[in-house]
């Protein structure tokens, strides 16, 4: 099996890493998707899929940082 190694080379830069890989981190993230968004940055967030609104909250809360880059 190949692995393309995204995760491995998130993990080295991250100050704070998430993995939304169970059913429960699923849902405890589905119910306040903005409290993942808490910690330092630069931030991993593991399979981010399975919580498709967070996508959503994410860019927002980029979007409206004081430091923005470009």
């Amino acid at each position: 099996m190949f692995f393309s190694g995204k995760t491995t080379t998130s993990e080295r830069y991250a100050k704070c890493e998430y993995a939304i890989d169970t059913k429960a981190k699923i849902k405890l993230v589905d119910s306040d998707p903005e409290a993942i968004l808490v910690g330092d940055n630069p931030r991993m967030i593991d399979e981010r899929q399975h919580v498709p609104e967070l996508w959503n909250v994410t860019k927002t809360e980029i979007d409206h940082r004081e430091n923005k880059f470009g």
